[in-house]
């Protein structure tokens, strides 16, 4: 990536974080917003979240 990139990502917001390490489809799981705002600074990154209309109401 260039310092012009665009990263997206979609997830399930939720009040709590995902914990484990397996596949688990077609269950959903979630992560919070603070969490992925932490990974954002963590990596030097931004993050604008969007409204984006799914059928599972994901962020």
């Amino acid at each position: 990536m260039t310092q012009t990139s665009l990263f997206a990502l979609i997830f399930m917001r939720g009040e709590e974080n995902y914990r484990g390490a397996d596949w688990i489809y077609p269950r959903c799981i979630t992560y919070t917003m603070k969490f992925m705002n932490m990974l954002v600074d963590k990596h030097a990154l931004r993050c604008t979240p969007i409204g984006w209309s799914h059928l599972y109401d994901q962020t």
